[in-house]
C-alpha cells in the first residue's frame, strides 16, 4: 500500500520560497534576453558607434545602483533565511 505524505507547514514553506527563488532567476533570466533582442533590433548601429552605455546621465546610474542593491539584498536574506531552517 502506497503511504500517505504529509508535508509540515515548514516543509511547505521552504518549497514556497525556493519557487520563488526559482521564479526570480528565470524572470531575470528572460528579461535579459529579451532586452539584449530589443537592443540588437532596434539600436544596433547605434551601439556599434557610441557604445551600450551612452546617454546615461547620474540619475539613471542611481536608479540602476538601488534596483541592484535591492537584488543583492533580496538574495543574501534569501540564502540566509534558508540556510537557519
Amino acid at each position: 500500500m502506497k503511504r500517505l505524505q504529509y508535508h509540515t507547514k515548514n516543509e511547505l514553506h521552504d518549497e514556497r520560497r525556493r519557487f520563488d527563488t526559482d521564479l526570480f532567476y528565470l524572470i531575470a533570466i528572460f528579461g535579459t534576453i529579451f532586452g539584449l533582442v530589443i537592443v540588437i533590433c532596434f539600436d544596433y548601429q547605434a551601439v556599434m558607434d557610441k557604445g551600450f552605455f551612452q546617454g546615461y546621465s547620474t540619475v539613471v546610474w542611481l536608479v540602476i545602483l538601488l534596483q541592484v542593491n535591492k537584488i543583492v539584498v533580496y538574495l543574501i536574506l534569501n540564502s540566509f533565511i534558508v540556510s537557519r531552517q
